[in-house]
């Protein structure tokens, strides 16, 4: 779930975001590869209909923004 995305950004090179603005974004990610603003830091990726594509998609905007140490 973005829960568990967040926390595993922890830690890693967006050291420079705060917590609230690392989840901002990763919320911002989420509303737009699936599409509605109906996501918070509780949602879950499957239920949102996310699959394998999905998440090739999500971890392309991750690295996009957080940079390529954030996937490691």
């Amino acid at each position: 779930n973005l829960q568990m995305a967040k926390q595993s950004l922890a830690g890693k090179k967006c050291n420079s975001f705060s917590k609230a603005s690392t989840e901002k974004q990763l919320i911002r990610i989420w509303q737009e590869i699936f599409g509605t603003t109906d996501i918070n830091a509780n949602s879950d990726f499957f239920e949102l209909g996310g699959n394998s594509l999905t998440a090739i998609k999500l971890l392309s905007q991750v690295e996009s923004i957080f940079g390529e140490e954030s996937l490691l």
